[in-house]
């Protein structure tokens, strides 16, 4: 038996926790994108900006989210913090 990595399951849970938190923040940022796309191919028409902001805004809090949580799944992946829970 290994000995060395006490919670060798939560480590595995929080890593796939984290690439779900990946592959989610990556969905949100492609549709801010295509959504920006939008604003900016449809110029002519009244409102055009919209798009163009709320994609804008998406995508930093997403990002903004996504390396809050990031950093927490880390944290809670530390030897000290596994060995103390």
């Amino acid at each position: 038996m290994n000995y060395q990595l006490p919670f060798p399951f939560k480590r595995a849970f929080l890593l796939t926790m984290f690439f779900c938190l990946l592959l989610l923040t990556g969905y949100v940022d492609f549709v801010a994108v295509i959504c920006i796309n939008i604003g900016l191919y449809e110029q002519h028409q009244q409102g055009f900006f919209v798009p163009i902001v709320v994609g804008a805004v998406v995508i930093i809090v997403s990002l903004l989210v996504f390396v809050c949580l990031s950093k927490t799944i880390f944290n809670h992946m530390k030897e000290r913090t596994l060995q103390e829970m």
